[in-house]
């Protein structure tokens, strides 16, 4: 989900300001996948129909590598690199759709959002 281009409600605004918040948290952590597995960083290179289990695989043995507290000395700074390819995804009737689904979804989240903000200030 993306944050809204030109916020106009309080809900709106909740949204993209809780949003912005979590993405720090996301994008660290996918930094550090990145860097604990450099596959990930640029296009994979594998059949498609086994890159879904590729990706899990590195988020296992990510996930098992922190709860025994391995001092990897890389994660110290982490680095979001850019697609080296700067290739454009094409869209289609089905990407269409499910972009739409997406953003409606969205709406009902950011009006989720504010009414939660308004309850706590009310306490």
């Amino acid at each position: 989900m993306t944050p809204f281009r030109n916020p106009n409600t309080l809900a709106e605004k909740a949204y993209n300001k809780r949003h912005t918040k979590e993405r720090v948290i996301i994008e660290r952590c996918f930094g550090q996948l990145k860097q604990r597995f450099p596959i990930l960083q640029y296009k994979v290179r594998v059949s498609g129909n086994i890159l879904p289990q590729l990706i899990m695989c590195c988020f296992v043995v990510h996930n098992v590598v922190k709860y025994v507290n391995d001092d990897w000395e890389g994660f110290g700074s982490v680095a979001i690199y850019p697609d080296p390819d700067g290739e454009q995804r094409e869209e289609n009737f089905e990407g269409v759709l499910v972009r739409n689904e997406g953003q409606q979804r969205r709406i009902e989240i950011s009006n989720m959002i504010l009414n939660l903000e308004n309850r706590q200030r009310q306490f």
